[in-house]
């Protein structure tokens, strides 16, 4: 709650607009989109296969709605929103401060929000990294939140099974 009414209060409003995009920047986000959550869904795959069990992280009808629904829709508000919006005013001629300062950040709160253990934030950096690259590209490319929430949620989905 406390992240929407600072989104509400400093974040950009057509970042909750729905994007408008041509034929090949569709294609662009989806190529980018598709890309991501095909290794993902592979390495969940391999993940089940090497520890022996599908990986879940909520459990429970609140849980798995927080998890599917609520994190994502605040961490892209500020990650993408007011990080991502912030260094891109600091640094006006490439979104390449914006992309790596947002990511970093959002790597970070999930080692963070997971209180994991030494061996378990390298698996979370690995993973939070290229996510947070992917959703701050489609954030740039598109100029809005939406398609980077859209992939947000479908990564956390096999989590949530």
């Amino acid at each position: 709650m406390l992240i929407c009414c600072l989104y509400a209060r400093l974040g950009d409003p057509a970042a909750l607009m729905w994007p408008r995009l041509n034929r090949n920047e569709v294609r662009q986000a989806l190529a980018i989109s598709g890309a991501w959550l095909a290794l993902w869904t592979g390495g969940s795959i391999a993940a089940s296969t090497l520890t022996g069990h599908w990986i879940t992280y909520a459990h429970g009808t609140a849980l798995v709605t927080a998890f599917l629904i609520f994190g994502p829709a605040g961490e892209e508000m500020l990650f993408r929103g007011l990080v991502f919006q912030r260094a891109r005013q600091l640094w006006p001629a490439t979104a390449a401060p914006a992309i790596y300062l947002s990511t970093v950040a959002f790597s970070l709160h999930h080692i963070a929000i997971n209180a994991a253990p030494h061996e378990l934030a390298t698996a979370q950096i690995l993973f939070t990294l290229p996510l947070g690259i992917v959703l701050a590209t489609l954030r740039e490319r598109t100029g809005s939140l939406w398609p980077g929430l859209l992939v947000h949620m479908a990564t956390n989905f096999p989590a949530a099974l």
